[in-house]
């Protein structure tokens, strides 16, 4: 089987020239897309000083196709940053299907929808371009100009590259799924999915990887927290 960043990159040099040209630029898309949803997690969580956040990926082409969501647990003296997955109406839908394949029109119905959450776009840019979400902002990962990653200008080509990476998860777990056992698959920097065979079609897990979990945690509010 490919690699999830080969399967990626196979969606993104349809939709831009460049990664024709440069196929290895797809690395920065699939290793960013998880940054940029453990990242607005934990943003959204900080902004609002709450318990629970939640990033939806969908909309009115498809329903919702999958839900992440963040819980901020304390116990005792202690604070926890558990993140969650579900897999929406509209991705069961489409997992339950003999096979799927994305082609442009469909992927810029769901990139259309994603525009819409403003949030969420700014999320993926900053993603793209090397930068998770620290207790202070924005920060690069990297240190190096030529390894930070990706700049886009345009929403919509941040969009598009998004979904390039949400058909390929779609398609490898409905295409690859078995009738008779589980099926699992890993998608580095995000985790290990799992399609189990159910009563009435399949149900999806995800695994989530450390260093998702690792992103979601804040030093900052866990203090506040525990000193309440």
């Amino acid at each position: 089987m490919k690699t999830f960043t080969e399967i990626t990159e196979k969606k993104l040099s349809k939709l831009f020239l460049e990664f024709n040209d440069s196929p290895q630029l797809a690395s920065y898309v699939t290793n960013g897309f998880p940054i940029a949803i453990s990242s607005l997690l934990k943003k959204m969580i900080m902004e609002n000083k709450g318990d629970y956040a939640e990033v939806v990926i969908g909309g009115e082409s498809y329903g919702e196709l999958m839900k992440f969501i963040l819980k901020v647990v304390k116990k005792g003296d202690s604070v926890a940053f558990v993140p969650e997955f579900e897999m929406g109406l509209g991705g069961k839908e489409l997992i339950d299907v003999d096979e799927i394949d994305f082609d442009e029109d469909s992927m810029t119905r769901i990139a259309t929808d994603l525009t819409k959450n403003k949030e969420l776009i700014e999320a993926f840019r900053e993603g793209f371009a090397g930068k998770l979400y620290g207790d202070d902002g924005w920060e690069d990962m990297s240190s190096s100009d030529d390894e930070k990653g990706l700049a886009f200008d345009d929403e919509n080509d941040i969009a598009m590259a998004a979904v390039a990476t949400i058909a390929a998860i779609l398609e490898v777990l409905c295409n690859n799924k078995d009738s008779s056992s589980d099926i699992e698959y890993e998608v580095s920097g995000l985790g290990k999915f799992k399609v189990s065979p159910v009563k009435d079609g399949y149900n999806t897990s995800l695994t989530f990887d450390k260093q998702f979990k690792a992103n979601c945690k804040s030093d900052k509010l866990s203090d506040e927290l525990a000193g309440e």
